[in-house]
């Protein structure tokens, strides 16, 4: 299964969809809301082992971090907060 994660930053939910082989997608959650981030989220990025979401939320100055499970479910953990003002871009590694 491959993993198409989208940042809605109007609603502050990450929506998660799964890829079969043959292209079609499915939403990982019946509700289209896979995680939430609090905030606006406008910049993602996936560490490069691909364990690991980071997504910018620049109005609570944060990024925040989420665990990829097997199954692409996401699990909320701390947020790096207290990021500067100005902050753009995000990249993974």
């Amino acid at each position: 299964m491959a993993l198409k994660l989208r940042a809605a930053a109007g609603t502050g939910n990450i929506s998660g969809f799964a890829i079969a082989p043959d292209g079609t997608a499915e939403l990982l959650d019946a509700s289209g809301v896979t995680a939430t981030t609090g905030g606006n989220p406008t910049d993602m990025a996936m560490s490069q082992d691909g364990h690991y979401l980071y997504a910018r939320v620049g109005n609570l100055r944060a990024i925040a971090i989420f665990r990829i499970g097997h199954d692409g479910r996401l699990d909320p953990l701390p947020s790096l907060v207290g990021t500067p003002a100005g902050l753009a871009g995000l990249a993974g590694f």
